[in-house]
């Protein structure tokens, strides 16, 4: 769906994925987000994330990893940077 063709786009565009995307743990998402690991590289995550929101979603939010997400089963602990698609980008080019 939405979430394959975006990190196609990504993938194309030379960016590396964590693993295959997944489900959010708490839907329905309405608004999307990019979110940011916040570890030794927080500084550089949060540059990496504000690029992705900019040049490919409009300027969604941008915020730090909530706990919902730290989740391993969830995200994967290589992912510095998460996007969530949301409903507002599901008929967005």
């Amino acid at each position: 769906g939405l979430a394959g063709d975006f990190q196609i786009l990504l993938e194309d565009e030379g960016y590396l994925p964590a693993g295959p995307p997944g489900d959010a743990p708490d839907k329905p998402v309405l608004d999307s987000a990019v979110y940011f690991r916040r570890d030794g590289n927080a500084a550089q995550n949060r540059a990496d994330a504000e690029l992705l929101s900019e040049t490919y979603l409009g300027a969604v939010a941008v915020e730090p990893l909530p706990a919902a997400y730290e989740d391993p089963a969830v995200t994967d602990e290589s992912a510095d940077v998460i996007v969530v698609l949301g409903e507002d980008q599901a008929g967005a080019p």
